[in-house]
């Protein structure tokens, strides 16, 4: 048969063993939006398309866009293959195609998938029912391949028994309320909100912010996510006033470079809350580069804790890697993680790439938010739980001091998928998620 393989940095060595096995792999693409993109503007004859979690991960955000547009651009008499360790890709691919045949997703737990399973998988003609793991060629198909043996060796050394405890107990009295906030008040701090692509960071950092000026607390949202600007979705007031006043989408530029004027360039969303922020027409990677130092970060900070009870920053791990020495200058950090195991692995691979310094300080000073929190959730048949969320991350992150600890849940729901676009806050609209919230704000202090 002829393979079309989409399999990111995994391409190669998953070519080699596909070859092996008598399936030829005709062309491979590091991610799905580059395959999609070649479609598009070339023909190309080949019996079934393979993608892996390797060939999301540049289109974490965007894959359901691209799965509809996939729909036009895939051959009639060819059939599309999706195997995959992340429970909600699976949902949004059934979501796609419901039951159109050609298209075909394969839920597996495995850290490494065997050839076998992958060339039953590209030959089967149904995958409703699961089929067998035997398998001896294993290969590697993680976001962190190349350093996959060293990782899972910890990961083999052995994890605690997991008990199946309860969530952390929501706020449940008015008086442990005022404490909380009392304290936020008194203590006055900066909490960065930080995370892989597509794990739910800018919704966190919106809702945290939401509960948190409801509340009375003064808050300051910095977005330092000048790529995907996600804070311009959640407070759609910003867009708003930026079509008014063009200046506006400078915000965070203006700031950086004069942070006494955080006053006049910042969007009040209400009376206690306010954001910082690029607009989606700042296109100069040059003046965001010049603006994006650390010493300039560190400045506007250090003035807006002295303004504000809470500044909360929306900062990409990437970020850090560029301004290592910013975790010095955090209060508390809110690291967020779904409970699946290739969000752990994700997670693990972004902190080995961009907390090139300072990796206990940071350890220390994370709190872990399961965002997107799934009950269903399993590995080897043992709930995914926000507890064993967090050991299977601290044995995996080879942490030598201490261990990651849990902030609280946000639970997955459809209603959290309307938040963006001008809808409201699901804190703002639904009791359960505002409690959850507040567990978290009171936890990162």
């Amino acid at each position: 048969m002829k393979l079309y393989l989409i399999a990111g940095t995994n391409s190669d060595s998953l070519k080699q063993a596909l070859e092996k096995n008598n399936i030829d792999v005709i062309r491979c693409e590091a991610s799905l939006s580059k395959a999609l993109d070649f479609l598009s503007r070339n023909y190309l004859e080949y019996d079934t398309l393979l993608l892996t979690d390797q060939g999301v991960i540049e289109d974490y955000v965007n894959f359901k866009n691209l799965l509809e547009k996939s729909k036009q651009l895939i051959n009639r008499r060819s059939n599309f293959r999706f195997i995959t360790k992340d429970i909600q890709l699976e949902k949004i691919f059934n979501q796609v195609f419901e039951n159109d045949l050609r298209f075909s997703v394969y839920f597996t737990d495995q850290i490494k998938i065997p050839v076998s399973l992958l060339v039953e998988f590209c030959l089967s003609s149904n995958t409703d029912s699961e089929t067998e793991d035997t398998a001896s060629v294993p290969v590697e198909d993680t976001v962190i391949l190349k350093k996959s043996k060293s990782l899972f060796d910890k990961f083999k050394s052995g994890l605690k028994k997991d008990e199946d405890g309860q969530n952390r107990k929501l706020l449940s009295s008015t008086k442990d309320f005022e404490k909380t906030i009392s304290v936020i008040r008194d203590l006055k701090r900066i909490v960065a909100i930080t995370g892989h692509r597509g794990v739910g960071v800018t919704g966190t950092v919106a809702n945290i912010a939401s509960v948190a000026s409801d509340s009375g607390l003064s808050v300051m949202v910095i977005d330092l996510d000048t790529v995907y600007r996600g804070i311009n979705l959640f407070f759609s007031k910003f867009g708003d006033e930026t079509e008014v006043n063009s200046e506006l989408s400078y915000s965070l530029i203006r700031c950086l470079m004069n942070p006494e004027s955080f006053d006049v360039n910042s969007c009040k969303i209400n009376k206690n809350l306010s954001v910082i922020a690029l607009g989606y027409s700042v296109s100069s990677k040059e003046r965001i580069a010049e603006a994006l130092q650390y010493k300039r970060v560190v400045s506007l900070i250090s003035l807006l804790k002295h303004e504000y009870d809470l500044v909360l920053m929306d900062i990409p791990l990437e970020v850090f890697k560029t301004l290592p020495d910013l975790i010095t200058q955090i209060d508390t950090i809110g690291l967020c993680v779904n409970n699946s195991l290739y969000s752990v692995i994700n997670t693990v691979r972004g902190l080995e790439e961009s907390i090139l310094k300072d990796s206990l300080l940071f350890a220390a000073k994370s709190r872990v938010i399961i965002s997107k929190y799934n009950e269903s959730n399993r590995y080897k048949g043992k709930k995914f739980t926000p507890e064993f969320t967090c050991e299977i991350l601290t044995h995996l992150s080879g942490i030598s001091k201490g261990e990651y600890k849990g902030a609280g849940i946000i639970p997955y729901s459809k209603d959290y998928d309307l938040q963006t676009g001008g809808g409201d806050r699901i804190s703002n609209t639904n009791r359960v998620y505002r409690d959850y919230c507040l567990e978290i704000l009171k936890n990162l202090i």
